[in-house]
């Protein structure tokens, strides 16, 4: 599941919404449609794709017919924007609201209208997998299932074999979505792959958290849901505890520093390891960084990793991590913005005259290096045209040590951004 999911559906979105005149026409832009129809007209789609969710002139708008929905998506909104603050909080209200009587019919109809007149959108895809989770979050208490269910959440257990025997004695709301994330097969998964977890992953985690009593199991589910693409998802097993202690996406398996160290020179006394790093200081743009050992990191503008002092490396020598927009954070064509007249890989080419460019395997993205009597440097970018930042890693090394920049080059292809997916 990509990263933005939480921000289309902000706290504000839907809460307010009330009924139609009093012909039973609900009025949207300047479309009327009879019988409380809704109709949406080319603004109001594009609120489904926009990062910010409909304003609150769309949130007035909204037909009675769609009120249980709209509350449910709501408390969705202020749960999300809780959790992103690093506070628990209560989900007594999300959990009042999914499970209130006819609200997933509500909501799956809803996603209906949008993908019907709008076309598949961000917006339709969210609500639909809400519709699941309320789904399962309606579910009585098993007790022999959620005793299942937190032996997943304890262990590393949870891989295909054992969420397929889950299904064997969850209830029935719960089977076909546990059919669905025991299906799970991270090395050939694509974006509607991923989208179609979300709801499956929210609904067991809301289950387990209110029926099982297992704390933190919300959060879990949703971290799982937004790094399944980067190899952390529930075909790996459910997730694991470290997630529920605060995101370390330095934990995830599939990160390593073996081509870095693989691609050293001898006798050249490094030695790479992976660590997190928080790339904007505030837990929402995180990334598995692969440095030397022994590095000291540095947050300023972005995260930069040195040599200490007494290594008798350069103190020009580091590697750079950073989350970046170009003035613009906001989701968009990000080989035009970065290759355009003020973009950092124009800026990159205009201080590195020379510099060779190649593709980058995993994610959209290249490979930038520079190796001259006067400078070894190199920078590594990756993005998703669908996130509102790119990923960069940017190496600088004296000249002299010219030979060790393909151990660095490596190193930053293998780091990896946890806000969008990269294979």
């Amino acid at each position: 599941m990509r990263v933005r999911f939480i921000p289309v559906l902000a706290a504000s979105l839907l809460l307010t919404a009330c009924g139609g005149g009093d012909d039973g026409a609900i009025t949207i832009g300047s479309s009327k449609a009879p019988g409380g129809a809704v109709t949406f007209d080319a603004d109001q789609c594009a609120v489904f794709e926009s990062e910010d969710g409909p304003d609150e002139k769309f949130v007035e708008s909204m037909p009675d017919r769609y009120r249980d929905a709209a509350t449910a998506i709501a408390e969705f909104g202020t749960s999300m924007d809780a959790m992103g603050d690093n506070d628990d909080g209560s989900i007594d209200g999300l959990v009042a609201s999914l499970t209130k009587d006819g609200v997933a019919e509500q909501l799956r109809q809803f996603a209906a209208d949008i993908e019907e007149q709008c076309g598949s959108s961000e917006g339709s895809v969210v609500i639909g997998g809400i519709a699941t989770a309320s789904e399962m979050a309606s579910a009585p208490k098993d007790a022999e299932y959620c005793d299942g269910i937190e032996a997943g959440f304890s262990t590393d257990d949870g891989g295909a074999e054992e969420i397929a025997a889950l299904a064997d004695i969850a209830p029935e709301s719960h089977r076909e979505p546990l059919a669905a994330l025991a299906a799970v097969d991270p090395e050939s998964m694509d974006s509607a792959d991923q989208d179609a977890l979300f709801g499956p992953l929210f609904g067991l985690g809301i289950y387990a958290e209110d029926q099982c009593g297992i704390e933190g199991a919300l959060a879990q589910m949703l971290l799982g849901a937004m790094f399944i693409g980067a190899g952390a998802g529930a075909g790996d097993g459910m997730t694991t505890t470290t997630l529920a202690e605060g995101v370390d996406p330095a934990q995830y398996p599939d990160i390593t520093a073996d081509a870095a160290n693989a691609a050293l020179p001898a006798e050249s006394g490094i030695a790479f390891q992976v660590v997190s790093a928080d790339l904007d200081d505030d837990g929402e743009y995180l990334a598995s960084m692969v440095v030397p050992e022994g590095w000291t990191s540095d947050t300023g503008f972005n995260v930069e990793f040195s040599p200490p002092a007494d290594s008798g490396v350069s103190i020009f020598t580091s590697i750079e991590a950073g989350a970046g927009c170009d003035g613009t954070c906001e989701a968009t064509d990000w080989d035009e913005r970065l290759r355009g007249e003020a973009g950092f890989l124009t800026q990159f080419f205009s201080s590195h005259p020379g510099a060779a460019e190649a593709p980058i395997a995993g994610s959209e993205g290249v490979v930038v290096t520079n190796s001259t009597d006067d400078e070894a440097v190199a920078l590594v970018l990756r993005w998703d045209d669908g996130a509102d930042k790119y990923f960069s890693c940017e190496v600088s090394l004296e000249p002299e040590q010219a030979d060790l920049l393909p151990a660095f080059v490596a190193a930053c292809e293998s780091s990896r951004p946890a806000w969008f997916a990269v294979a």
